[in-house]
């Protein structure tokens, strides 16, 4: 791997790709994704689960857009479009100000809302083809997941009472899946 590595930064190119496999055992190519760290929430969001919390890599986050390209198809034709997109967006100020509930998981609702609705929807414009969460939902709802119902989950309601936590999205990070968690490829200033 790490000759492979070397001829592909000489050679200004991406190393190879494995795939992973999913909780089913199915192979995968790995992805990418778009967001937002989060971390005016980390320690009173630690605090209340009593352990870390966040992607493995990433910590909170309020994701714009999953997946984004699968690693292996990343390219800097891509990394370019997003910096024209976000060449027109300005920070986003925000309020964490309730929980909310996912499949058993408990998420943060920010308020507003909307900006990270039309950031979404941007990048969607631009690439058609890519559905964020695989098309699985009619509506993306921004959230910053805070437990996702495999542990145990403390009483919302002790995190209820630190809110709203107040927050500002100034730089957009694109981090690729890896066997070891997430990664930052790039990190885009607003």
């Amino acid at each position: 791997m790490i000759g492979s590595l070397s001829k592909a930064i000489r050679k200004n190119t991406s190393p190879p790709v494995r795939t992973l496999r999913t909780a089913g055992g199915r192979l995968r190519h790995p992805d990418t994704t778009l967001v937002f760290l989060v971390e005016a929430a980390h320690l009173i969001v630690e605090d209340w689960a009593g352990q870390k919390v966040g992607a493995h890599g990433l910590g909170l986050h309020l994701t714009v857009f999953y997946p984004f390209f699968p690693v292996s198809r990343l390219e800097v034709s891509h990394q370019d479009g997003l910096a024209e997109i976000l060449a027109a967006v300005e920070p986003i100020e925000y309020s964490l100000t309730r929980t909310g509930l996912f499949s058993g998981g408990f998420y943060l609702a920010p308020e507003p809302a909307e900006p990270f609705i039309d950031l979404t929807q941007r990048i969607q414009a631009r690439w058609p083809r890519l559905q964020p969460y695989r098309g699985h939902y009619d509506t993306v709802i921004p959230h910053v997941l805070i437990s996702d119902g495999h542990q145990a989950t403390p009483n919302i309601d002790t995190l209820e009472g630190h809110l709203p936590i107040n927050a500002k999205a100034s730089a957009l990070t694109l981090a690729r899946e890896t066997f070891r968690g997430w990664r930052t490829i790039r990190t885009y200033q607003l």
